[in-house]
Formats: structure tokens, C-alpha cells, sequence
């Protein structure tokens, strides 16, 4: 397991983004699969939920792993430029999308300069108010935070000492995600410290991170992490079982045995895979905040259509990001990506977030 220098690309963490983010399309995608009454209101097929439930546990777990594990290694962090390349490249594209998505759920955002402005106070004190950009949001404000523990020192105490911190904070008023995502986050930082002693022991590591996960998924989900609006099955037996149990935290270890498993797995991706993956990991921010347009598109289809729906919309959105990037306005203000006299790979490693 060779060790890549501090600021070059490394195709295996990009292919694992690309991993994550065909998970991420397939998700929504999945959020299609539901019937309508009058009498039932929307009913999701029982299917689609445990598959979604089953994405939920580790998809976003493995991003906010990735984000930390690129920022921990060495050179990773440099705190000259660290908040402006965060902040351009997560909460930049976080209110553009917001305001471009906003009018499909909130149209009255248009009809006055004070309804802009207080839909503008919305989507920052509440990441779920328009809904689809909440993770960039979330991301950026526990970078902001792991930045400022690095700060001064980069100690690896005050990194630990941190999360209980951010995990208390994270249960005040709508930033709930922020306690497991920081975790995440910190842990990739802190595996990527200790990694050298890790390595001999990761395929150990990760049968047994495989082996735990099946078990405890069973018994934590679905929490409301991971079905917070599918009302079909937030009333089921499952449901009201996890919701007695109190096992607030049990996801939190879940993604954890997931990400340690699925890390390990990655140094055995076959070549042939891991170009194609790679290739929609360094597009994996534009992949993520384009590609809902075009699995919204279609109702009502057979289980059958789910892995046609995300290809149609992983290629709809590769195509809109690489046309976004090309335009310095576009790439700035939708993807993060700032822009250069000499050219530059969109998806740069001196500005992945995601």
C-alpha cells in the first residue's frame, strides 16, 4: 500500500467518491418508488425503504470519512487557505443551488424582495428547508469547525476532545446531521494520522467492520436518520422497536463499521473498475448537485427502471458539470471550483470537498 505525495490525486480515494456518489443518485432515485391516495397520503413501497435505509447508513458516512482523510494527510492542511477554499468550494455552491432549486417547493420566495430574504435566513438556519443541498451546508460548517481545532497545535487530543463538543452542540435547534457528520469527518483525519499503524491490521479491520454491520444495521435502522419522511414505515414495528431502544447513536457506529469495511475493500478494486469510479469521483461534487432534476423526472415506474433512472441521470449530470466547468462564472458560484489563468482539472485536489 504505497503512500501518495501530499497534494496529488489518488485514484483509489476516487474512485471511492464515485462509489459514494452513484449510492447518492441511486438514493433519490429511489425516493420515486411510492404510491399516492387521498385516504394514505404517500406510501413508499417497502422495498425502497430498507434499500434506501440500507444507502443512508453509509453513503454519506464514507464522504464525510473521505473528507477528513484528505485533509489529515500530510501538507493536507494549510491554514492560510483553508476557510476561503472551504467556503468557496461547499457554501459558494450550497446558496447558489439553494436559490436555483428553491421556487420548485417554495414559490412564494419569488414574489417580493422580503420573502428572497427571508427564504435567504431559511436556508441558512435550517439545512432542510429547501432540502436538496443540506449536506454541502452541514460539510462546510464541520470543516469550519475541524479547522478551527487545527488551527493552533493540530494536536491530536484536541481533535478527539472536539467531537463530544461538536456532538453536544450539533443537538441544538436544526443542525442535528452536524453531530455524526463531524465524526466522521475527525475519523477520517485521525485514521489517515495513524494509518501506518492501521495498515497491517486493515483487512482484519475490515472483515470485522463487514461482519458487524449486517447485525447492527438490523437492529439501528430504520432511525429517523434514515427515514425521516417516509411515513409508511415511520409507524411500522421496526420503526416504533428502534424508536424504544433510545439507540440515538447506534447509526453513528454503523457507518462507522461500513466505511472501515469499505476502505479496506478498495485496495482490491480491479483496474478495469476503478478508472470509470475515479473518473465520477473527481466529479463527484457537480454529480451531486445536478443530478436531482433528472430522477425527479419519473414517477410511478417498475423496480426494473431504478438502474436505468441512475444512468440517465449520473450521465445527464457528468455532462451538465463538465459544461458548468467550463465557464468561470458557472464553475465558481454552482461547482466551487475556482477559477485559473493556466488550466486546471475540474475536481482539482487543492479544492476537493467532496
Amino acid at each position: 500500500m504505497g503512500t501518495a505525495a501530499p497534494h496529488s490525486r489518488e485514484s483509489r480515494l476516487d474512485a471511492l467518491k464515485g462509489f459514494a456518489i452513484i449510492c447518492v443518485v441511486t438514493y433519490h432515485a429511489l425516493g420515486q418508488y411510492y404510491s399516492f391516495s387521498v385516504a394514505t397520503g404517500v406510501v413508499y413501497f417497502t422495498w425502497a425503504v430498507y434499500f434506501r435505509a440500507f444507502l443512508f447508513s453509509f453513503m454519506l458516512p464514507l464522504f464525510a470519512f473521505l473528507s477528513g482523510y484528505v485533509l489529515g494527510r500530510p501538507g493536507g492542511f494549510r491554514p492560510e487557505s483553508y476557510f476561503r477554499k472551504r467556503t468557496l468550494g461547499l457554501l459558494v455552491p450550497y446558496v447558489g443551488w439553494e436559490i436555483l432549486y428553491g421556487p420548485t417547493k417554495h414559490p412564494e420566495m419569488l414574489g417580493s424582495v422580503r420573502a428572497f430574504l427571508a427564504y435567504c435566513v431559511h436556508i441558512f438556519t435550517d439545512p432542510h428547508f429547501e432540502g436538496r443541498m443540506w449536506y454541502l451546508y452541514v460539510l462546510w460548517i464541520a470543516l469550519m469547525l475541524l479547522g478551527l481545532v487545527r488551527w493552533r497545535g493540530d494536536r491530536t487530543w484536541i481533535l478527539v476532545a472536539s467531537v463530544p463538543v461538536v456532538f453536544l452542540f450539533g443537538s441544538i435547534g436544526q443542525f442535528n446531521w452536524l453531530r455524526w457528520i463531524y465524526i466522521y469527518v475527525a475519523g477520517g483525519v485521525l485514521f489517515r494520522r495513524f494509518e501506518p499503524s492501521i495498515t497491517p491490521r486493515l483487512k482484519a479491520y475490515g472483515i470485522a467492520g463487514a461482519l458487524a454491520f449486517v447485525p447492527l444495521w438490523l437492529l439501528a435502522e430504520p432511525e429517523p436518520i434514515a427515514a425521516a419522511r417516509l411515513q409508511a414505515f415511520a409507524t411500522s414495528q421496526i420503526a416504533l422497536r428502534a424508536g424504544r431502544t433510545g439507540l440515538v447513536s447506534l447509526p453513528i457506529l454503523v457507518g462507522a463499521c461500513a466505511v472501515i469495511a469499505i476502505y479496506a475493500i478498495s485496495y482490491r478494486i480491479p483496474g478495469w473498475l476503478e478508472a470509470p469510479l475515479a473518473f465520477l469521483g473527481t466529479l463527484s461534487l457537480g454529480i451531486y448537485i445536478t443530478h436531482f432534476p433528472f430522477v425527479e423526472m419519473w414517477k410511478g415506474m417498475a423496480w426494473w427502471f431504478l438502474p436505468i433512472n441512475v444512468a440517465i441521470a449520473t450521465a445527464v449530470a457528468v455532462g451538465l458539470t463538465l459544461l458548468l466547468g467550463r465557464f468561470r462564472l458557472t464553475a465558481t458560484l454552482l461547482l466551487g471550483e475556482p477559477w485559473t489563468r493556466r488550466p486546471r482539472k475540474l475536481g482539482d485536489v487543492q479544492t476537493e470537498t467532496l
